[in-house]
């Protein structure tokens, strides 16, 4: 907020500016020694809130109200007298003056005033912020009421779209917003920041005589780099909306462009450009027809393999998101026309995939999806064996009978030619916990039952469900029963009638 502090006398002015500074550097306080002096401040700098003396040579506090709520509406004025006039404050309260202060006034009759009219503009302030962002939100979208004809946007604008990992990923630009603030605060002038969803910041940057083209490209890439350099994966690209160019028709452009140049594990930067280099896909293309071949032929455990094959060349070539989206989708439809071309349903949804496809955001992830999509294929075609939650319970009922073995879950996996990664994921959505949870509970629950019979010493349970460290098998069953081993096995003894 800008306060304007206008008075004659020096003394009571160096006074005020002292008293108003302590608002510093969250507000700004100006100072002048007269009307006039006050009106050209103002004009430049459009007060918030206006101090003012009331008797000043050539012109008075009243008169410069007056004036400056010409520039700004919505200005809120404390009017400050050395006379106890009730016709001065009658027309301060015309002018919708917020309060009158009759010298010597007190400090902190002053501050308290000053204070409740800042903290009442900043929320005014950013109500404001909000239906003005809404607004420019709904400009971009394309969704403007027809009853608003004139746009926030009008003439030149450099849009601004970033978005970070990928256009759904789990990252969220709120989780960088103390970062945001400093990097806006450090150009040299104001922009537009609003964020149509949790994915994507745009910022506007308008395009008037005082700002050059080279200055527009510094604060663009600026703001890239700010992210980047801090170990994020931003990907921006930056358009220019012309004068006779529709806000949405831009905006559209600029996210269209987005989606083509988002890589992943990557930070991508384009400006003012629609060109984008095509890629030569015939290698990936040949790797995808070995996998092919590998399914027709139920070779399970090759797919991974050559999966990490095609995931590497795609990383090779920095393939665009969208473009292994297109890919992924292709392979699909092609799996499907091979192997069963007399269906006409998708054995997989696309759809999923797709949204899939727009949230992953490493290479790794990319490849431990393809595994899963391709082997849900494969069980749907009824060629690879057991269906998944058939192999769950027969992997849970190796652990009720092999609880001791710690490496079953990997044993398991290589078996049945299936990943690690990918058998753990199907247990935990199966089994409600994952595999580690699993086993330990089923050591526990069997632990109990050797410790019911009361043959044994605590150290041998623990021996006999796995625990070397008798310590740490009393700290694990505690944690899971409430009890030691010691202590529940008293609780189990049947005590003789009296």
């Amino acid at each position: 907020m800008n306060i304007l502090v206008v008075e004659d006398e020096p003394i009571a002015l160096e006074e005020l500016e002292s008293l108003l500074k302590s608002y510093e550097p969250g507000h700004t306080v100006y100072s002048a020694v007269n009307g006039l002096q006050g009106l050209e401040l103002a004009k430049r700098h459009c007060p918030d809130l206006i101090v003012t003396d009331i008797r000043m040579p050539g012109m008075d506090g009243l008169e410069l109200i007056r004036q400056i709520q010409q520039i700004n509406p919505n200005v809120e004025a404390i009017i400050i007298s050395g006379y106890d006039d009730f016709a001065y404050a009658r027309t301060g309260l015309q002018l919708g003056v917020r309060d009158y202060l009759v010298k010597p006034w007190k400090q902190k009759s002053l501050l308290t005033v000053v204070g409740a009219i800042l903290e009442q503009l900043s929320v005014r302030c950013e109500e404001k912020r909000k239906a003005d962002n809404w607004k420019i939100i709904r400009e971009l979208e394309g969704r403007n009421p027809y009853s608003e004809q004139i746009q926030a946007l009008s003439g030149e604008w450099i849009i601004m779209v970033s978005t970070l990992n990928n256009l759904r990923s789990a990252h969220k630009w709120v989780e960088h917003e103390p970062l945001t603030k400093t990097t806006i605060a450090e150009l040299l002038f104001s922009v537009h920041i609003v964020f149509p969803d949790s994915h994507l910041q745009v910022v506007l940057f308008p395009c008037d005589e005082g700002t050059t083209k080279a200055v527009l490209q510094q604060s663009v890439q600026h703001i890239h780099e700010a992210y980047a350099n801090q170990g994020l994966n931003v990907h921006s690209i930056a358009v220019l909306k012309k004068d006779d160019e529709l806000s949405h028709e831009a905006y559209a452009r600029a996210i269209k462009m987005l989606e083509q140049q988002i890589r992943l594990e990557s930070s991508t930067y384009t400006y003012l450009t629609t060109e984008y280099a095509a890629i030569d896909m015939i290698g990936v293309w040949n790797q995808i027809r070995a996998l092919e071949a590998l399914i027709a032929n139920r070779e399970i455990k090759h797919i991974r393999p050559q999966i990490d094959r095609i995931v590497m060349q795609i990383r090779v070539l920095k393939v665009p998101a969208k473009e292994i989206g297109s890919l992924v989708n292709d392979m699909f439809t092609a799996l499907q026309f091979k192997l069963m071309p007399d269906r006409n349903s998708p054995y997989i949804d696309m759809e999923i995939i797709t949204d899939t496809l727009m949230s992953i955001t490493s290479y790794s992830e990319l490849a431990d999806s393809l595994e899963k999509w391709l082997l849900e294929f494969l069980w749907n075609l009824g060629g690879a064996g057991k269906e998944p939650r058939e192999l769950v319970h027969k992997l849970m009922g190796q652990i009720r009978h092999g609880y001791h073995r710690t490496d079953s879950l990997i044993q398991f996996a290589a078996e049945h030619h299936i990943s690690v990664s990918y058998l753990s994921r199907l247990f935990k959505a199966e089994a409600g916990m994952n595999f580690s949870e699993y086993l330990i509970r089923v050591k526990i629950d069997q632990a109990k039952q050797l410790l019911e019979l009361e043959t044994l010493s605590v150290s041998k349970v623990g021996e006999r469900v796995g625990y070397e460290d008798s310590k740490y098998f009393s700290q694990q069953f505690k944690k899971y029963t409430g009890l030691t081993p010691s202590e529940y096995q008293k609780s189990c003894k049947i005590l003789p009638p009296k």
